[in-house]
Parts: C-alpha cells; structure tokens; sequence
C-alpha cells in the first residue's frame, strides 16, 4: 500500500473514512468501575484522532456487568458518558466504532462471588469457566445475552457511534471453534450449529440499531492452536463468509487446502465450498494487492508433494520440468489474509521522508509476536510519543 492509497478515504456502506488510519480495539483500564467512558479515556483516544486516525475501535465493551476493567454499556445512564467520547472523536474528523463481546464465563455467578467476598470461590469459578463454560451455558442463557446486545446496539447509537465490531473471538468464537466447542445441542457440531450464535450476534446488532455500520472481528485458528483456539480454521473462514452471498476465491500457495483437517471433516467443507461456488487456487502465490484486485502467479505444473501417501518418488531435481506459470488477476472488494504467526516486514521508507516518525510494534518489528506483546508495545510506544 502506497502512502497516496493510506490517506485516500474509505467508503463503507454509508460510513466515509477521511483516511485509511485504524486504531484497533485494545483495553486501556481507563474507564469507571462501572465501565463508563472517563475523562482519562476520552483524552487518551482524543490524541489518537487529533493524530489523524479516522476510526477508533473501543475494545472490549460488554452488554452485562463483569468484573472484567474493561468498558461497559449496560444502562441508559452511561449513555452521556460514551457520547463525550464521541464528540470529541467527531471534532477531528475521526469515526468511533464499539467493539460489543461476551466473556467466556458465567458473569453473574461471578459477579456474586466478588460481592460475598469470596474471592476464592471466584477464582476458582473462572478457572472453571474458561475451561468448560462454552460447553456448559443454557441456550436460555444465551439467548439473554443477545437481548442484552440489542439494548448495548440501541445505546450505542444514540451515543453517537459511527460502528459497533463484534467481537469474534471470545464467547463467540469458542462456540465456532471445532477445539473448544463440545456440544451437542443446536450450538454444536456442524458447521451450521456453531456459527449459530455468531450470527445470531450480528442479527442482535441489527436489531438494536438498524442502520449502524457493523465491522466483525473473525477470528483464525492456525496450525499452532495454542495461540488461540477460538474461531473458525481456515477453511471454514471462506464458507463462513460465502454464506453471506459473496463470491469467495481462495489463494494458497501450497499444493492443498484445509490440510490440518482430518480425512473424515475435510470432504464436507470441499462439498460446501462447491455449494456455495469457492473458487480455489492452490499452488498460487500472491505478488500484490491493489486497490482492487489480488495478482498472484499460479504454477500449472507442481512437484507431488513428497512423502504424501501413493505419491511417486520424487523427481530428481535435475530432471524436474520447467515449472509452467501464468500470472493471474483476481477482481475483489475485499481481502481476509490468513498468514498464521509469520513476521510481516513493513516499508516505513515512504512515511519517514514525509517527516512521519514510524515506531514498529506486533509481527512487523522483526518477529512473531502475540496479541499481547503487540498490545504492550504499542501501548509503550504511545506513551512515549
């Protein structure tokens, strides 16, 4: 992405971005013990807008009381508090976007555990929790929570916000992941049945707020799941996106997809791929994204994988055919990059000779990084600034 294209504004449906600046959803602890937006918080994302970002994600806003430090809009009378954050957002041009989630535990036992004053007994509730909750929450329970984002939606927007991203990991993407969700009635199992609830969370969104743009955090599982089991594997990223009536094409640069998954599950996500029409081009590498379009070259004429079971012998390298490409083009209004945990190298060149001081943080500062490093780093790079 060139300099110009970062400073070009960005029409979605009807939200106009002055830039393509985001600051993502992060956790300050700025905010009331009740979850109201504070002064402190108001200047801390003042600053990020007066600095030219364009839209400010709010992470982590809950629709029910948690004991969690993190935002929350649950009553009519935080409302003041959340629109304060939004005019000052406003005066710099800058779109303010509520990032609604459900932790994975039970909030209300919670909740009165800490009033007790057990705090044993609250430890050992979320430690349970985290581990068994997804599996364990009534289908009444969670339909409650979905009233409880519609009203979240409803105040969201007569506080001024621009956008409301669902949160797709946490509650919600442990109920999509085939790793941590276990169950067995509607919310389990299939395909279907797990995303059930994802989409029952957008359709909860819209109800509450019928013409607020809606951004949705989909959440990957790669290879190493121990960075975080919750959401869809890569494959079923695309169906889940194709179900929303959009032509789906996957690039993969080696010879098969969905290799992770087992020779009993792989056959019905390539049936549902071919239902849904997902294009899919492996052996393909992508050169470039423009601002419309994906070029990539395909190689017509890959080596059999070796080791794979049947295979032949591989072809010594000497007498191996002349690999046969062709460049390709494929038309697209968006992009969903599925990379896993790779460092991502960054060309801060174009910024820096227009004065722009560039400080690196997360996967583009040399190495993989977490969330949580990425987190920290920004947050010491902000600070410092």
């Amino acid at each position: 992405m060139t300099l110009q294209t970062l400073l070009e504004p960005l029409e979605i449906n009807h939200m106009t971005l002055k830039n393509r600046i985001i600051f993502p959803p992060m956790t300050t602890g700025y905010e009331a013990r009740d979850g109201s937006i504070t002064e402190q918080s108001i200047n801390f994302y003042k600053r990020v807008a007066e600095g030219g970002a364009s839209y400010i994600v709010l992470g982590d806003v809950t629709p029910v009381h948690t004991i969690s430090p993190t935002p929350k809009l649950v009553t009519d009378e935080q409302i003041p508090s959340f629109k304060a954050l939004a005019d000052a957002l406003h005066e710099f041009g800058c779109k303010l976007g509520l990032q609604v989630f459900h932790p994975e535990y039970d909030t209300v036992a919670v909740a009165e555990l800490f009033a007790k004053g057990d705090m044993a007994g609250a430890r050992a509730k979320l430690h349970h929790d985290m581990q068994h909750y997804i599996n364990e929450v009534t289908g009444e329970r969670l339909q409650e929570i979905l009233v409880h984002i519609t009203a979240l939606a409803r105040r969201a927007t007569q506080a001024g916000a621009d956008a409301i991203e669902a949160h797709g990991d946490r509650l919600v993407g442990s109920l999509c992941s085939p790793l941590i969700n276990q169950r067995t009635d509607e919310y389990g199992g299939s395909f279907e049945n797990r995303t059930r609830f994802a989409r029952a969370v957008v359709r909860a969104i819209r109800e509450g707020s019928p013409d607020i743009c809606i951004d949705y955090k989909l959440p990957i599982i790669t290879e190493n799941p121990q960075l975080g089991r919750g959401g869809l594997v890569r494959a079923e990223t695309a169906e889940y996106i194709a179900r929303g009536d959009c032509e789906v094409t996957i690039v993969e640069m080696m010879g098969q997809i969905a290799a992770e998954e087992s020779s009993t599950v792989k056959p019905f996500i390539m049936e549902d791929f071919t239902a849904h029409n997902v294009v899919v081009k492996t052996n393909t590498k992508v050169d470039r994204i423009t601002a419309d379009a994906v070029e990539a070259t395909e190689t017509l004429n890959p080596p059999a994988p070796a080791g794979r079971p049947g295979a032949p012998a591989p072809v010594p390298a000497s007498d191996a055919p002349e690999p046969q490409t062709q460049a390709i083009s494929i038309p697209c209004d968006c992009v969903v990059i599925a990379s896993g945990t790779a460092p991502v190298a960054f060309d801060t060149a174009a910024l820096e000779a227009h004065g722009i001081k560039v400080t690196l943080v997360g996967d583009c500062n040399g190495k993989a990084a977490d969330i949580n490093r990425a987190v920290e780093e920004g947050y010491l790079a902000a600070t410092a600034a």
